[in-house]
C-alpha cells in the first residue's frame, strides 16, 4: 500500500501552473516582443530617413561646390569667369562602385549681371514608395572682375515687371502698375489683358466681363477644367469678344460649370484671376440695391428701378453691364444689343444657378435661375 501526506500534496498543487495560466503568459511575452519591433521598426525608419536627407544635403553642397570649382578653374586658366557654367539636365548619382545610389541631382545656374550668379540645386530620392527632395540656393560672384581688377560692383536689380500688381498701398480698387495706382488689373490670361475696375459701396468690381480661354462652337458643350478653359463667341465671331459694345469689350460667353472649374461652392474663384470671385447671389443684392432702395429686391422677377439704367452702359454706378446677349443650351446665340445676362456663383438646384439680367427696355434688373448650359458673361469682384 502507498501512503503520502496530504499537506505536502497540497503545498505542490498550489506552486503549479494551469495550461490558461502558461497561455496568458506567452501572450503576453508575444505582445511585448512586437510592440518592442514595431517600436524599433519605427526608430530604424526614422533613423533611416533622416541619413537620406543628411545623404541630400551632402549632394546638393557638392553641386553648388562643382560649379565654384568650375569657376576657379577659369580664374586660373585666365578664361571668363562664367564659361563651361550653364544649368545641367537631371542626373542620377552613382556609387563609387557604379551602383545607383536612388538620389538625383539637378543644377541649375543663372547669370545675374555680369559678375553674379544665382546657382540652385534640386536633390530627388524615392524612399519607401515615398517621394522627397530638398533644395539648395547659393549665389557666387566673379570677385576678381576683370581678372583681376578688383571686386565687381554690386550687380544691378532686376528691373520691375511691366504690370506688378496687388502688392502695393494703393486704394481698395486700384492697381500699381508703372510706379503709380490705377483703376486696372492686369490678367495676362485676359484679352485685353488691363481690366478696368469701379469702386461702387463696399465692392470692387471689373468693368467689363471676363474674355480668357478657347474658342469653341456654340454647339458643343464646354469642359469644366481652369487649366483649358473653353469660351463662346457670340455667334462664333472672335472680333465679338473682344470688340468695344460700346465702351468695353463683350468678353466670353460660359457655361456655369466652366466659369466655376467644376466647383459648386459659392464665392469660388472660378475663373476669375486669383484675389477675385465670381459674386455669389448675395453679393449681387448688394450691388442692385445699393442702386435702388435697400430691401427691393426681394424676390424674382424685374426689380429695384432705376437699378437696370444705373448697371447699363454709360449708367451712373460705373458698372458698364454691356448687352452682350447669350448662347442658349441649343447652341444658338440670341438678344445681342438688347439684353445681358450675369452668372452668380450660387445654385439654385442640381441643374440652374442664380443670375442677374438686364434689358435695354427696363429701368430694373431681373432675378431668375438659368439652366447651367446656357452661355452667360462673367463678371467678377475683388476678395
Amino acid at each position: 500500500m502507498v501512503y503520502f501526506n496530504s499537506q505536502n500534496f497540497k503545498k505542490t498543487k498550489e506552486k503549479s501552473f494551469t495550461l490558461l495560466e502558461v497561455l496568458m503568459v506567452v501572450f503576453i511575452l508575444t505582445a511585448a516582443v512586437g510592440a518592442s519591433y514595431a517600436l524599433f521598426q519605427k526608430v530604424f525608419v526614422a533613423s533611416s530617413l533622416t541619413q537620406s536627407k543628411l545623404v541630400a544635403y551632402y549632394l546638393a553642397q557638392e553641386g553648388i561646390e562643382n560649379i565654384k570649382n568650375t569657376r576657379d578653374s577659369n580664374w586660373l586658366g585666365g578664361t571668363d569667369w562664367a564659361e563651361g557654367i550653364s544649368s545641367q539636365e537631371a542626373e542620377y548619382v552613382y556609387f563609387l562602385d557604379n551602383s545607383n545610389s536612388n538620389f538625383e541631382r539637378i543644377v541649375s545656374a543663372s547669370l545675374l549681371g555680369n559678375d553674379a550668379m544665382e546657382v540652385k540645386v534640386v536633390v530627388k530620392w524615392n524612399q519607401k514608395g515615398k517621394n522627397y527632395e530638398i533644395e539648395a540656393m547659393n549665389r557666387i560672384y566673379n570677385w576678381y572682375g576683370e581678372l583681376g581688377q578688383g571686386e565687381p560692383e554690386e550687380p544691378e536689380e532686376p528691373e520691375e515687371p511691366e504690370w506688378p500688381v496687388n502688392n502695393t498701398p494703393c486704394g481698395e480698387c486700384q492697381f500699381w502698375q508703372n510706379g503709380v495706382c490705377v483703376s486696372q488689373y492686369y490678367d495676362p490670361r485676359n484679352t485685353p489683358a488691363l481690366i478696368p475696375t469701379v469702386q461702387i459701396g463696399t465692392q470692387c468690381w471689373m468693368k467689363q466681363s471676363m474674355n480668357v480661354g478657347t474658342r469653341i462652337a456654340g454647339s458643343s458643350n464646354q469642359g469644366i477644367s481652369c487649366s483649358s478653359i473653353q469660351k463662346y463667341c457670340y455667334e462664333n465671331i472672335d472680333s465679338n469678344c473682344t470688340s468695344n459694345n460700346p465702351n468695353y469689350p463683350d468678353g466670353g460667353f460660359y457655361q456655369w460649370n466652366q466659369a466655376m472649374c467644376g466647383s459648386t461652392t459659392q464665392g469660388v474663384q472660378g475663373i476669375c484671376p486669383s484675389g477675385w470671385h465670381i459674386p455669389t447671389d448675395a453679393e449681387f443684392k448688394t450691388l442692385v440695391e445699393g442702386q435702388a432702395t435697400p430691401g427691393c429686391e426681394s424676390s424674382t422677377g424685374w426689380q429695384c428701378s432705376p437699378a437696370g439704367t444705373n448697371l447699363k452702359p454709360g449708367g451712373s454706378s460705373g458698372f458698364e453691364g454691356n448687352l452682350a446677349g447669350d448662347r442658349y443650351a441649343d447652341g444658338n446665340f440670341y438678344s445681342r444689343g438688347t439684353h445681358g445676362h450675369f452668372w452668380s456663383s450660387s445654385q439654385y438646384h442640381g441643374t440652374s444657378a442664380w443670375g442677374r439680367h438686364l434689358w435695354s427696355g427696363s429701368a430694373s434688373v431681373y432675378r431668375d435661375d438659368d439652366t447651367r448650359r446656357n452661355g452667360l458673361s462673367v463678371r467678377c469682384l475683388k476678395d
